[in-house]
This record gives structure tokens, sequence and C-alpha cells, in this order.
């Protein structure tokens, strides 16, 4: 977990793309010292997509005053630079997953995060600005499909991941039942969905 201070918080955090994570903290503060490990658990399973950092209120009075930490632990996280979620006391790692993956969105996809070609639900991958990606998602709710979403351009892990497995860097991509399938072949769609 990267420490920050007063004069490093702007360019780490406030002035940061992506999710960050902030645990307020001081050395003295016991809750604090059982937090961090759970913390530092926690970032092994979403790192690099959020980043994970830590703050010693004793050491930075005016971003703890700019934030108006009243108590330790407290946690922020930071989407794009904005405060969002905040969770104040030491509390139960599902408290502070569901609140990043809340952060996230239904679609994100953690480090950890095994995606796989032969899965039995469609994993499509996508960007927001794909006019194919949209004609893909158009087909498969069109002939009821379930599937999973992944937006590529907010998720650098599963970028990773769908490139070192498929070998293609394109979107929009499908993993479907050991097939990839990249671009929009509605012939090869409907070999698998029906007319």
């Amino acid at each position: 977990m990267t420490e920050l201070n007063d004069q490093l918080f702007a360019s780490e955090v406030t002035q940061s793309k992506g999710i960050t994570l902030v645990d307020f903290w001081a050395p003295w503060c016991g809750p604090c010292k059982r937090l961090g490990p759970l913390l530092e658990e926690i970032a092994k399973e979403y790192e690099p997509t959020v980043k994970f950092t830590k703050f010693n209120v004793d050491d930075g009075r005016n971003t703890s005053d700019s934030f108006e930490i009243l108590s330790i632990p407290t946690v922020i996280i930071f989407k794009d630079g904005v405060p969002g979620m905040r969770i104040e006391g030491a509390m139960t790692k599902k408290d502070y997953t569901d609140a990043l993956d809340q952060a996230l969105g239904s679609s994100a996809t953690k480090a950890s995060d095994n995606l796989d070609v032969n899965t039995t639900i469609p994993i499509i991958f996508t960007t927001s600005t794909c006019s194919w990606c949209a004609k893909l998602k158009d087909y498969l709710k069109s002939r009821n499909v379930e599937y999973k979403e992944i937006n590529v351009g907010e998720n650098e892990a599963a970028a990773t991941q769908m490139t070192d497995k498929s070998n293609h860097m394109g979107v929009p991509q499908m993993w479907y039942k050991g097939e990839v399938i990249v671009g929009y072949d509605e012939a090869q769609l409907q070999e698998l969905f029906g007319k």
C-alpha cells in the first residue's frame, strides 16, 4: 500500500483516474493496526484495478481536516478523484469488498478472477465507444442469451487476461465453450445461438 502525505495526496488520489482506496489511520490506533493486514490481503485481490493507499492522520492534518476525518480508521473509496463510499471503524472483509465491487461496477473483474475461454455463460469484452460491441449485445439480447459483459476500457486486469488468453486485442470479443469470436461474426453467432 502506498503511503501518502499532504503533498502526495492530490497527485495520487484527487487528480488520479480510476478507483483509489484510502485508509486514514494512525500508528497508535489499535483498530487501525488490525485493519492494515486485512486491507493488504484485499489489495492482493484487487490490484492493479484498484490503487490501495494509506494516510497517517498525525502526519497530515490538512488532508484529514478537508475530508472531515473525525474517527479512525476511516476508509474512503475515490473514483476518478471524487470521494465516494466511506467506511468508519474496522469492519469485515466483506464490507470492504462489497464497497469496492460497488465502486467498480457489476462488470468489474479483479486481478484474481480467472476468466475462462471454456465458460458456459458467454463473456463479451467491449468498450463504451464500440458500435460493433453494441450490435453483439443486441444480438444476444434478441435471443435471450444471458452473458457477462466486461468493459476493457475501464478494467485493465480483464483487458490483460483477454489479450493473454486469446492472442487478440480487438473488441468486441466473445468467449463461449472454448470458442473465441473476435468482431461481430453473425454466421458464427448463428451457429452457436441459432437464427
